[in-house]
């Protein structure tokens, strides 16, 4: 799932997870192991995700097994 190139960033500032970084973009490129807010009240951010930033822009968000938002419209 994490590139084998990327290197452990630490834990994140806000809210329980991981960061990544990619050492050729001087970790400016991350993926970001997010365990999510169960009290939000978007399903996204309700369950564990992988967000994605490219040169520190946000990127997109992927839900992981056991995201609420995976069960939308079943």
């Amino acid at each position: 799932m994490i590139p084998a190139n990327f290197n452990y960033l630490g834990g994140l500032n806000k809210g329980g997870g991981f960061k990544f970084g990619d050492p050729a973009t001087g970790g400016r490129n991350q993926i970001l192991l997010e365990s999510g807010n169960p009290k939000s009240l978007d399903p996204l951010h309700s369950g564990p995700y992988i967000k994605l930033n490219n040169s520190g822009a946000f990127e997109e968000r992927i839900p992981l097994r056991g995201n609420p938002a995976l069960n939308i419209g079943r």
